[in-house]
């Protein structure tokens, strides 16, 4: 063979060598290049997944406190519904039970003595201390007293009482004067006041009487009874 076809050869051949040196490196560069590219792409999509995935979470657990909050102040809400309706409740029965004295209110004092069987009624404006007084209250200011009637206008006492009304009297010579008592009870009298009379007057019956002691009933019959032994 020819030198200079020897030389042409060997030119060719290192001329294909570089085309094929020249190929195989830039298809490994960028198959290279591709790897890699195609790793960067799953690694942004796998931050990008992992990123949505923890934000999903976190709006999973914010809709679930949110909720639960939401629960509990509806919770809380109705329970203060409640509790007003119970207050208004409460209001409204107090308004009804609490019924207070009202300035222009009269009070009727009722005694009913048992030693006599009489009873006296006795009717007067309430003091001004006493307006705006429940019933308990008027309970408390009279002890052993029974309410009979309580109104806002009129509120009506009771009580039974061991002994004779106030128009049971009795008069009574007493060191050489004629004296009157109010009779409680039998053994009890109560001073009322004294009349200077001139005894030697007296009828001897009527001066015995009177130093034992005469029972009188009413007013009345003792302004007559008393007339009749001064003139």
């Amino acid at each position: 063979m020819p030198k200079i076809t020897e030389y042409i050869f060997l030119l060719l051949t290192f001329v294909v060598g570089i085309t094929i040196g020249l190929y195989s490196a830039t298809d490994f560069s960028g198959k290279m290049t591709a790897s890699t590219e195609s790793k960067i792409i799953r690694n942004v999509q796998d931050i990008v997944l992992e990123k949505i995935q923890s934000e999903y979470k976190l709006e999973k657990i914010d809709i679930a406190n949110l909720s639960g909050e939401k629960e509990e102040k509806e919770e809380i809400n109705e329970n203060e519904k409640e509790k007003d309706l119970e207050n208004n409740n409460n209001i409204i029965t107090v308004s009804i039970d609490e019924t207070k004295l009202s300035p222009n209110a009269e009070m009727v004092i009722k005694k009913n003595f048992k030693l006599c069987g009489h009873t006296t009624e006795n009717k007067m404006n309430i003091p001004i201390e006493m307006v705006n007084y429940t019933k308990s209250d008027v309970e408390k200011k009279y002890t052993g007293w029974y309410i009979e009637k309580f109104t806002q206008e009129e509120v009506v006492l009771s009580k039974e009482i061991e002994a004779n009304c106030d128009s049971h009297y009795v008069l009574k010579i007493e060191e050489e004067k004629l004296k009157i008592y109010n009779q409680i009870t039998k053994d009890k009298c109560n001073y009322i006041d004294e009349i200077n009379i001139q005894l030697e007057l007296l009828p001897s019956l009527e001066l015995a009487e009177l130093e034992h002691g005469i029972e009188v009933y009413g007013e009345e019959e003792l302004n007559n009874l008393v007339e009749n032994y001064t003139s």
